[in-house]
């Protein structure tokens, strides 16, 4: 009774209102259970339990995190070598003329312009991930959890691939099963690491199985225009709301909303000018262009957005677009 009462009470004073939600991993809070956080600049408004009794995780209704242990807030223009927030997390500017939507990403260089989009980066590698390792016991169709062999990706610290994915290969046909990742332990003396996911495999798991991790897609965001190289095989993830000065850098990155950008890098490109040219796609190295502009121009670009408006005759030199990577 004493810890219901607790629990009502806790409910109680959150409902009205403060600046402090539930660390994740913190014990006692129900599926569920809500928190308002009604001070300070970043992330106002309701919180919802996404995890369980015994591991919490509070998400607010547009998709952000709680505050990190030893974080603070962070603003959309703001930089921090201090992660303060769970990447990937999702931001929504709301207010009078629509809303821009930003996710939370570690980038990895340095950012020194804002014309070219940021790319998943280094995703697939065994450092990043695990390539292909075997479960190393079964597990029932109702677990949720699974221990494999990391040892040949290196050591792995605790929680590291939270908000990846993991992907159990039967070897049926068609029988591909993946979740994402809630929790990870540390590497063990054997290089055994055990991966919590957020649903039940639905299958048993036998040791004959295959399994493969693949990192939080937001961990590595780079900068690879400029002179920094292409990388055909990996997409924009976002555009840099800020630029940086040193590398390993957490920023938030806009993925969807109006945006002035500066097509193909140039300071005049004649992007929108000419009649009908309204979709916008990434160029190999991130550059936003008109489809024809590419770099060896096909339909298999990826989708950038399109033009809101642009004056034909030249006096708004760049064109205000509507970005349509992640709402």
């Amino acid at each position: 009774m004493s810890a219901n009462r607790a629990n009502i009470d806790w409910h109680l004073k959150n409902m009205i209102g403060g600046g402090s939600i539930p660390k994740l991993g913190q014990k006692g809070y129900a599926p569920g259970a809500i928190a308002i956080k009604s001070t300070g600049v970043v992330g106002n408004g309701l919180y919802i339990n996404q995890g369980d009794f015994d591991y919490c995780d509070f998400i607010s209704t547009d998709g952000l995190s709680a505050i990190l242990d030893g974080g603070a807030e962070q603003d959309i223009h703001e930089i921090d070598t201090t992660q303060n927030y769970s990447l990937g997390s999702r931001l929504v500017s709301h207010g009078p003329g629509g809303s821009r939507t930003y996710h939370y990403a570690k980038a990895t260089n340095v950012i020194n312009d804002l014309k070219h989009g940021l790319k998943f980066y280094g995703k697939l590698d065994s450092t990043d991930g695990i390539t292909y390792a075997a479960p190393t016991q079964t597990e029932l169709a109702t677990a949720k959890v699974v221990t494999v062999d990391a040892g040949d990706s290196g050591d792995h610290t605790a929680n590291e691939f939270r908000g990846g994915y993991v992907t159990i290969h039967t070897h049926a046909t068609n029988n591909q099963v993946t979740r994402k990742v809630v929790s990870n332990t540390a590497s063990d003396a054997n290089g055994y690491i055990t991966l919590t996911v957020d649903k039940p495999w639905g299958v048993a798991i036998t040791v004959a199985f295959g399994v493969e991790v693949i990192g939080n897609i937001y961990k590595s965001i780079q900068l690879r225009g400029s002179g920094n190289g292409g990388n055909r095989y990996s997409s924009v993830a976002g555009m840099a709301a800020v630029k940086t000065t040193v590398a390993n850098t957490y920023i938030w990155i806009q993925t969807w909303g109006p945006v002035f950008i500066n097509p193909h890098g140039a300071s005049l490109q004649d992007a929108g000018i000419a009649t009908d040219e309204r979709r916008l796609v990434f160029d190999f190295e991130g550059s936003v262009s008109i489809q024809e502009d590419c770099n060896g121009a096909t339909d298999d670009h990826q989708h950038a957005g399109f033009i809101i408006d642009r004056n034909a005759a030249g006096t708004m030199a760049l064109p205000l677009c509507m970005l349509q990577i992640s709402p």
